[in-house]
């Protein structure tokens, strides 16, 4: 629950958690002495997501959000919601750190020079875009349109119903893949095959 409740806090800014512990609680008590290691590690309980790495639905999902995350945590001039048009040219040095942090990532995941291969040319296709977005004249390309009207252009794309795109980001690992609805009947169907359970013989398999 703890892990559940601090997971959703940034969604949303601002966030808060408040950890209210019981002193005569043991269980609470050795949480508070060792609060900052417990809550630095505690996502190492959490199951591990069974995916690829690098592969090419991988990258078709995760490719575009990881190089963003990374050039704006990285660079002051391209961290804020309208610093998206500063990238004009996909040669800019941020890019190409970032371009090579990814592809030597890719080496040491997957030793596989194909894969490399395949992440870089998808890197440059993105890089060449957003240069291409950023360098069209009389608007302002935004992370993120927050109001409404202007000439601000959002460059990000959210998860929806929509056909993913190259600048779609998921928010969530729950937003890799469009929901499914489906409608739960109580009925049967009278227009089932016949099917009988297959009698085991147990002679045939002692003999084999």
């Amino acid at each position: 629950e703890y892990i559940q409740a601090t997971s959703r806090v940034g969604r949303v800014f601002p966030g808060l958690v408040a950890s209210v512990l019981t002193w005569a609680r043991p269980r609470d008590l050795s949480h508070y002495e060792s609060f900052e290691h417990y809550h630095s590690t505690f996502y190492q309980y959490v199951e591990a997501q069974s995916v690829t790495p690098f592969s090419p639905r991988a990258l078709d999902r995760g490719l575009s959000g990881t190089m963003l995350s990374i050039i704006r945590h990285n660079y002051n001039q391209l961290r804020g919601d309208n610093d998206a048009g500063h990238m004009n040219s996909s040669t800019r040095l941020e890019m190409k750190e970032t371009l090579n942090a990814i592809g030597s990532r890719t080496w040491e995941i997957t030793e596989d020079p194909l894969r490399k291969k395949l992440c870089e040319k998808d890197m440059i296709a993105r890089a060449d875009d957003w240069a291409k977005e950023a360098s069209i004249s009389g608007r302002t390309l935004v992370y993120q349109k927050r109001t409404k009207g202007g000439t601000s252009i959002q460059f990000l794309e959210e998860p929806g119903s929509d056909t993913w795109k190259m600048w779609t980001a998921p928010m969530s690992m729950r937003e890799v893949e469009t929901g499914v609805k489906l409608v739960m009947s109580e009925g049967y169907s009278s227009n089932d095959p016949a099917w009988h359970a297959q009698v085991r013989n147990t002679q045939r398999e002692e003999e084999e």
